[in-house]
């Protein structure tokens, strides 16, 4: 990702990556569904995917690698200051 994603464009990611529809979504956030269904259209365009299945598939990806890297570095610093 190019530039980090919104509070609100992460909770609607998340809630895709869990399987949840866009009205579902909605419910859970307090807004209406087609609020959810702008901020799918503005991640996808952000993302460079063709649908938010893809979308999701990348944002999951992404935080995990982000997650793998953090806690590398937390390793390194650990076995640095061993020494």
């Amino acid at each position: 990702m190019t530039r980090p994603l919104s509070p609100r464009q992460r909770q609607v990611i998340e809630a895709a990556s869990r399987g949840l529809t866009a009205r579902e979504i909605a419910e859970e956030l307090g807004c209406a569904h087609h609020t959810v269904r702008t901020h799918e259209a503005a991640l996808i365009r952000r993302l460079g995917v063709r649908n938010l299945t893809e979308a999701a598939v990348k944002y999951e990806r992404e935080r995990a690698a982000t997650e793998a890297r953090d806690l590398l570095r937390q390793r390194i610093a650990q076995e640095v200051t061993a020494y």
